[in-house]
């Protein structure tokens, strides 16, 4: 089982704290980070994806990090279907092909398969990054504010495959939707607080 574990790290960007000593354990389940917009709720994400290395402290993951980014990086000119095997790495491989259309259809995309990105809704398209992260089967997912852009069909389409397809995973979430939290099963609210991570 996958765990995230800070051991006194700080964080700062000049005179400004996000992170102050701060420690705190993320076990399988459902976590979120929240606060207001410029808090710093992304920093502690690249943080814990390495993509930021803190001033003191340490950060250690068990398990493989999958990174769901607030905004897209696809390829609009492909299809759904060429992108998750830009991902994959996938060539000519019949195999490789069908964990293609197989991945798709779990997050409701399979009909949608071979139309161009551009094509797509915002929501659409965060099930395609969806589908893209699940590929690496990462143990520790983090998402950064994932339902920015979606209408509320689409927050309940994002909530239940989370709960569906990530069980037994670190789920980190930051965002300041709490509606959408509240339809997360089970999920823990931690605060982004004075250099802390305070329960909410």
């Amino acid at each position: 089982m996958s765990v995230v574990r800070l051991d006194a790290v700080t964080v700062r960007f000049g005179e400004r704290v996000i992170l102050e000593a701060c420690s705190v354990v993320f076990e399988p389940g459902c976590h979120a980070i929240t606060g207001p917009s410029g808090s710093g709720k992304t920093t502690v994400l690249n943080v814990i994806a390495g993509y930021l290395v803190p001033q003191e402290g340490r950060v250690t993951t068990s398990g493989r990090v999958g990174y769901l980014l607030q905004e897209d990086a696809l390829f609009t000119s492909l299809s759904a279907a060429d992108n998750l095997a830009i991902q994959l790495g996938v060539g000519v491989s019949q195999p490789k092909r069908s964990q293609t259309r197989d991945l798709l259809s779990v997050v409701g995309l399979g009909a949608l398969s071979g139309q161009p990105v551009s094509s797509l809704s915002g929501g659409e398209r965060k099930r395609l990054q969806l589908a893209m992260t699940m590929s690496q089967r990462p143990g520790v997912l983090l998402l950064d504010e994932p339902t920015a852009t979606l209408d509320d069909a689409n927050k309940s389409i994002l909530a239940g495959l989370l709960a569906e397809l990530f069980d037994g995973v670190c789920v980190i979430i930051a965002t300041h939707d709490l509606d959408f939290l509240a339809s997360l099963p089970g999920a823990r609210v931690r605060r982004l607080v004075k250099g802390g991570l305070a329960d909410a």
